[in-house]
């Protein structure tokens, strides 16, 4: 299954308005156990005057379009957060990978 992996970097002065919508899009973006299964909810740390944290989902067969929506639906929420930027990215693991190629992944 592939994974969602969304990285964001706020700036360290935004920190308290981006807690607040933060709650607000959990309030209105709940995990979705249909599409997702939550791995990491946040992690974070400080690089210089941002702080980077990244969320991680497993994405439900099948259900990686709606998935990827309802997460760009949960992050337009942050864009008046000035200088707040992310990435949303989609993974796969080894074994998913290496099936794409054909191949068996090693154990």
């Amino acid at each position: 299954m592939p994974y969602i992996v969304v990285t964001t970097w706020t700036p360290l002065a935004k920190g308290k308005q981006v807690v607040e919508i933060y709650g607000k899009v959990r309030q209105k973006f709940p995990v979705d156990k249909t599409l997702t299964k939550e791995l990491i909810q946040g992690i974070l740390k400080v690089e210089g005057a941002k702080s980077k944290s990244i969320s991680i989902s497993k994405v439900k067969e099948g259900m990686m379009d709606k998935a990827l929506l309802r997460q760009q639906d949960a992050m337009v929420m942050f864009h008046d957060v000035e200088g707040l930027e992310y990435t949303i990215d989609v993974y796969f693991d080894f074994p998913e990978t290496f099936s794409m190629l054909g191949m068996q992944a090693p154990d």
